[in-house]
This record gives structure tokens, sequence and C-alpha cells, in this order.
């Protein structure tokens, strides 16, 4: 039989999957002790000491002096060093769109206007990311900086055959942004889908306490970012969390796929403004640009919570749908937490919190463990801060890494 193969790490060292370990650890947990981080890593103490001498001399962490034990002694304790890196993130969304940087304590330090005429021109986005950059670089910002994030709708970043290649409608795709943003700036640059990018700011910005969870996105398009073990999943094509062809009503018209009220058919947020058009709302409201449906979107909230039947119809239909998708994923993927955020997500919020939990009560079953549905605790801007993190959890962040020992 042949033998099962296994990934390993893509660092060059074991002692370089052990820095990061350690290192996310203390930004993690400030005031660790140098013998909790021994116990946590299974690490001996002078590995540890070592590890941590090293993160000093690169300004990454610093010794916040001692700390007593129960047993009355005293230990050392570290914490990171928050402007020893950043990031600079940012979320290409037409509805939305804004360029930030973030600490290695997950602060949000800057935020810079982004201008461009023509979001789906690309041209237009590198000249507008490159002025932002720019502009922030010229206030000497203190600190080292790690490179520029940016987050895409999955169409743009799917890794696929170049024939087949999924783009965004102006035709460019996230090799063509990155060399040319690269090309400009002279600096690091990660490209990642949004919702994968907004997955990856929850672990490293957020306030989420769990370790197995999804993040539906909810932006010019939708998608899923997964977090299994505390480690984001990307997918060999990076394709990893399309809900496209969900079933999300298995009432719904049949797809183009064969299949029945698939997600991408029906609860996309054109689609929704179309239902809402079908019903006498949003006539104005052109479902074709994304900046006109997000307009719609809030719309049809501002309509729903001043008691306007026909907008909380469609809301609710987008709720009932949405929580079918994240029953879907949390019983196929035994997830604790879905996590609801994206440039469209605050109108759809009170509908969604009324209904997705009990759909996914009703869904996933009786004595299956609970799932928590929750809201990005990083509002509007979990995008950039996600594609700031893309570069952030390369410096201490063991999740993006896996380890095989030898036997």
């Amino acid at each position: 039989m042949a033998d099962m193969l296994q990934r390993g790490s893509n660092l060059p060292r074991v002692g370089d999957y052990n820095e990061v370990l350690v290192m996310d650890l203390i930004r993690r947990h400030p005031g660790i002790s140098r013998i909790e981080l021994a116990e946590r890593t299974g690490l001996s103490g002078q590995t540890v000491l070592n590890i941590c001498r090293r993160l000093i001399g690169k300004n990454l962490i610093n010794q916040i002096g001692q700390i007593r034990s129960g047993a009355g002694g005293r230990r050392l304790a570290y914490q990171v060093v928050p402007d020893g890196r950043y990031a600079i993130g940012v979320d290409i969304d037409p509805a939305r769109t804004v360029l930030i940087a973030v600490n290695l304590a997950g602060e949000v330090i800057d935020r810079m206007p982004l201008r461009m005429d023509d979001h789906s021109d690309i041209d237009q986005i590198v000249a507008g990311i490159d002025r932002a950059t720019r502009d922030h670089l010229s206030r000497g910002r203190r600190g080292t900086l790690s490179g520029l994030g940016v987050a895409l709708p999955r169409a743009a970043t799917a890794r696929c055959d170049p024939a087949d290649r999924q783009q965004t409608r102006a035709g460019w795709n996230a090799d063509e942004l990155r060399d040319s943003l690269r090309s400009r700036l002279r600096i690091p640059v990660r490209i990642g889908p949004d919702a994968v990018a907004a997955a990856t700011a929850e672990l490293w910005a957020g306030t989420i306490d769990s370790q197995n969870f999804a993040f539906i996105y909810l932006g010019a398009s939708v998608g899923a970012g997964v977090a299994l073990g505390g480690e984001i999943l990307r997918g060999e094509t990076d394709n990893l969390g399309r809900l496209d062809h969900l079933g999300g009503d298995p009432n719904g018209p049949v797809c183009a796929c064969g299949g029945r009220g698939c997600i991408g058919a029906v609860a996309e947020p054109s689609h929704l403004v179309v239902r809402a058009r079908d019903l006498g709302l949003l006539n104005g409201t052109d479902p074709d640009d994304p900046v006109s449906t997000a307009a719609g979107i809030v719309e049809l909230g501002r309509l729903a919570e001043y008691g306007d039947s026909a907008a909380a119809e469609v809301l609710d239909y987008a709720a009932r749908t949405y929580g079918r998708a994240a029953a879907t994923l949390a019983g196929l993927l035994d997830l604790d937490t879905i996590v609801f955020g994206g440039p469209n997500w605050p109108p759809l919020e009170p509908a969604f919190r009324r209904i997705v939990p009990q759909t996914i009560e009703a869904l996933v079953g009786a004595g299956a463990p609970e799932v928590t549905m929750r809201s990005t605790t990083l509002g509007g801007e979990v995008g950039s801060i996600g594609a700031a993190s893309l570069l952030l959890a390369e410096t201490a962040g063991p999740f993006v890494a896996h380890l095989v020992l030898p036997a």
C-alpha cells in the first residue's frame, strides 16, 4: 500500500515555526510567562527563552518584568511591541473601499482616503492604492511595514487554468493587480478573497473565541471564509468557501447548474434588489451596479425599520436563505460559530438576528452541538483589516503553516 502523503511546513526550519507559535501566544495573551509558554507549546524552558530573546532582538516583543507565580516565585512575562510591525490593507469593494494600517496588536493605526473614479478599471485601482499608500508613508509612521494586503471578490482570486480563470467584470485578475502594485510600491503584496480576509481578521484582531467557524461575507458578491482548528482554510485553487451553488431556498427557481434555489441565483445582494423591485420597491435601483445595489440594500433596511411589510419580506427571505446555507456549513464542517459581516451586512442584521439562529437550530438537528450566530465586531472595515492581517499572520500566526515532524 502506498504511503499516505503528508503536507509539511513551507518554512525553512522547525525553529521558524516555533518562533511564530510563541509569538502568536504572546500576542493573544499579553503578560504570558515563559513557563506558561513552555507549557502551552511543549517546548523546553530554555528553547522558549532563546526564542523570546530572538523576538526581543527583532523588536516584536518586550519583557514587562516579572509576575508572581502561585508558589510565591516570580516569572518572566512578555507582551508584543504593537508597532514592531504593521501592515496596510484594502478591501476592494465597489460599495465601500478604505485603506487602513493595522499593527501587531490588531489595532487600526491609520486610515487613508482612497480616491478612485472607477472601481472596475485596474489602472484606477492601482493608482488610488498607490496614492493612499504613499500619503501614509510620507507621514513617517514608526515601525516596520510588512507590506500591503488586498482583499478582492473571490472571482478575481481563484487560481484556475488560465483559460478558465474567473475574472471581475472588468476582465482583470489578482495576478495582474498584484504585479502592478509590487512594481509601483516596491513592497510585499498579498492578495486573497474578501471572505478569507474577513475570517483572518476575526482570528487576528477580533474578539472571537471560536477556533471552528465560518465567516459569511456579504459584499458585492457573497462567500465564506472557514477556520478549522484555528487555521484558515483556502483550498487548492483558493476556491474554498464558494456559496454560489449552495442551496438556500428549496422552493426557489432552477439555477443554471441544475440545482434549485442556489444562493448565487436567489440571494446575492443584486438578486435581493430584483426581488424588491418585483414587489414594487427600489424602482430606481440598478441591480447590475454594485454601488446602486448597496444603496438599495440600505433603503430596504430603512423601509423595513419603518414598517414596510414588502421590504421586511425581502429581508426575511434573505435571512431564511442564508440561515439554510449557514446550517449546511455548520453541519458539514462541525462548526460552532457562524459570523456575518461585510459592506452589505448592517441593513440585513436585524432580520438575520431574528431568523438565522432558529433556522440553524431547526436544520442542524437535535443532539448536535450548539451553533452560535454572531456579527463581526470589526464593523465595515473587516475586509481591509483582514487584508492587512494576511501579512501580519505570517509574522505571528501559526495557522498559516503546517508542520509534520519525521517519525
